[in-house]
């Protein structure tokens, strides 16, 4: 088992540090509510841990994938989960009503802008992944 040889691998290896951002955010570095509150906010720490392990472990695995179609359906799943990472903070989940609790002040901005990050990187991954299939064979 071997490291894919194309340029998209170090997209891939952004995004699987992206997910482990996303995934350990919302409790080390753009806190939300504690285990004490347990409000929306707690459930969208929850689903952004989630959505962020299955973006680094779906990054992690096309690096290993030689099919080109394998590693697009890849690249798009890793494009939905990013897109699903913002969802879930403004639209599905939301945080909590008070604009001075933590997770509105910190934690919301956080989540939305890694989420976003993820998502610009998943794209330039697509047209990588595009242009290294008709560049490299596997041999």
């Amino acid at each position: 088992m071997s490291i894919y040889p194309g340029t998209s691998r170090y997209s891939a290896i952004a995004l699987s540090i992206l997910g482990l951002l996303i995934a350990v955010g919302p409790y080390t570095i753009y806190p939300i509510c504690g285990d004490a509150m347990d409000g929306p906010c707690h459930a969208t720490g929850y689903a952004e841990a989630f959505i962020g392990i299955s973006i680094a472990v779906l990054s992690a695995a096309s690096l290993f994938v030689e099919s080109h179609r394998s590693r697009e359906f890849l690249g798009l799943a890793v494009l939905a989960l990013s897109v699903l990472s913002v969802l879930v903070v403004t639209v599905i989940i939301g945080t909590c009503d008070s604009d001075m609790m933590a997770c509105n002040r910190t934690g919301r901005p956080g989540m939305i802008a890694s989420g976003a990050v993820a998502a610009v990187v998943s794209a330039v991954n697509l047209l990588l992944i595009k242009s290294d299939s008709r560049r490299i064979r596997w041999g």
